[in-house]
């Protein structure tokens, strides 16, 4: 199966299977090659997937999601898939607020097993 075809039926199962309304606006995932060999090594291209639209769903004035593998501090030789959520134009009251209720669903949503491969960071960019 092409990585095409993969990115559209693991989509259409998220959307078909996902609990969470579908209504923000959702940029395209860039996929580089690291990131698609984290997900097929570990097994979590859906959860990779609902993850990323997890995070337009609940965070609130985000401009963009950076997305990066990084080295995980507590496993040598292990790799992590890092979302870098620029948030513009809004307070730490805000998201704070966001990040307890995206947490609360990715608890939800993700098996426990599978969230340890995701680290998820925040910066503050002008709007």
């Amino acid at each position: 199966m092409s990585n095409e075809q993969l990115i559209y039926e693991t989509d259409k199962q998220i959307n078909e299977n996902a609990n969470i309304p579908i209504t923000a606006d959702v940029e395209p995932i860039k996929l580089d090659e690291q990131i698609e060999k984290v997900c097929q090594k570990y097994g979590i291209f859906p959860e990779f997937l609902k993850a990323y639209q997890m995070i337009y769903e609940t965070y609130h004035g985000i401009k963009d999601v950076k997305l990066s593998v990084i080295d995980d501090i507590d496993r040598i030789g292990e790799k992590r898939i890092c979302f870098e959520i620029n948030i513009k134009g809004s307070s730490i009251h805000h998201v704070v607020k966001d990040e307890k209720r995206f947490f609360e669903l990715l608890v939800k949503e993700i098996p426990e097993r599978k969230d340890q491969y995701f680290r998820f960071t925040f910066r503050f960019v002008e709007p």
